[in-house]
């Protein structure tokens, strides 16, 4: 069952590549990312594709504030076992946290990047986890969400 919906995702993903993002494409996403019977992998790609997107398309960033204001799925996200995924997640909340103010995770989805940053390498996650909570901090909402956090790794992000 997740090979086929694997090859789904696929075709959706080649299918509305080049048009932008709309409500109901938006929807179709969200709701693949929240279905338990997707695999990581392909969560995986259809973040990293949000992500490619939000890089690209301004009205993007509209579309794909909703996926941080659904909390919930951002930490079921930060949590998936596929590290592409969770580097995906990381880079989505940055780069909405550069383009706008109203951007505010959760003190759970900041602990959850805070987390990254006590990994033993200097892996790409810990990377982006120090890219998006300095952005993050950059606001003056994500910053006391950061703040609060209560950890040492936090100040040394500047």
């Amino acid at each position: 069952m997740k090979l086929m919906y694997h090859e789904q995702v696929r075709s959706f993903i080649k299918k509305n590549r080049g048009i932008p993002l709309s409500g109901p494409t938006i929807e179709t996403c969200l709701s693949y990312l929240a279905f338990k019977y997707i695999s990581s992998i392909t969560k995986a790609a259809i973040l990293k594709e949000l992500n490619n997107r939000l890089e690209s398309e301004q009205e993007s960033h509209t579309a794909v504030k909703s996926l941080v204001l659904d909390g919930y799925l951002v930490e079921e996200m930060l949590a998936l076992s596929n590290a592409g995924a969770r580097r995906s997640t990381c880079n989505i909340l940055a780069s909405l946290a550069s383009s706008s103010s109203e951007t505010t995770p959760s003190a759970t989805v900041c602990a959850q990047l805070v987390s990254f940053l006590s990994t033993e390498d200097k892996s790409k996650l810990r990377r982006t986890a120090v890219y998006a909570l300095s952005k993050l901090r950059s606001q003056r909402a994500g910053a006391q969400v950061v703040a609060q956090t209560h950890t040492e790794h936090v100040p040394a992000l500047g």
